[in-house]
């Protein structure tokens, strides 16, 4: 949305003030284009400052994934992002894929740190980037090493990796998968059916309130 190219069919050249009536004809004028917001121009800086942190520490291929999708990025207000390393990425497991799907990972102007995401209950459904697709809390925090929290069934490998004023990273091992809520759920009921020695308190079919935070930019 930035730039257009016309193609031409050969180069062009300077005419003389008398070989055409060019003079003569009006003027292509265009307005100045308005001022960047003091909003704009703060994301932009934490775009920045987020990117650089994340080259430091082994994601640079998320701070290219970032640079490229930048000018979306640069609109919001503020971002959550789930980032996979370098190592990761290059060890296949489905890391090339993330890259073309960063969108997928990134929670737009919301700002979820550990200890928010810690805080959200099972089910709880997030916005992301990628219309129509959404991240599912499969496995609450709360539960201890033996049980840590999961989201699409992946454990988040550190929290709040990188944190600035509009944007907070954390660190996954592999890509989040896409998960239906419904399929979610019931997959969680399974589990609990299998499981008889008291760790489950929901039986079979017991249906949980889905909290769905809120998107107010319907992305």
């Amino acid at each position: 949305g930035l730039v257009i190219v016309h193609g031409i069919q050969g180069f062009m050249s300077h005419l003389s003030p008398t070989s055409s009536t060019i003079e003569k004809m009006t003027t292509l004028a265009y307005p100045d284009p308005p001022p960047p917001t003091a909003e704009f121009l703060v994301m932009r800086s934490m775009l920045k400052e987020a990117m650089a942190e994340l080259r430091v520490r082994g994601f640079s291929l998320v701070a290219l994934a970032m640079r490229v999708k930048y000018p979306e990025l640069a609109d919001l207000k503020s971002m959550t992002l789930f980032a996979i390393d370098d190592g990761s990425i290059f060890a296949g497991g489905g890391g090339h894929a993330y890259v073309t799907d960063l969108m997928f990972h990134i929670v737009p102007n919301r700002i979820l740190k550990g200890s928010h995401l810690m805080s959200l209950p099972l089910d709880t459904v997030i916005p992301t980037m990628e219309r129509g697709q959404e991240l599912v809390v499969t496995t609450a925090g709360g539960g201890g090493p033996l049980s840590p929290m999961r989201i699409n069934y992946m454990k988040i490998k550190s929290l709040d990796l990188v944190s600035n004023k509009r944007i907070v990273v954390h660190a996954l091992s592999n890509p989040l998968p896409h998960v239906h809520r419904r399929t979610a759920v019931r997959e969680e009921e399974a589990t609990c059916d299998e499981h008889q020695s008291g760790l489950c308190e929901e039986s079979a079919g017991t249906k949980r309130p889905t909290v769905q935070i809120e998107d107010p930019f319907g992305l």
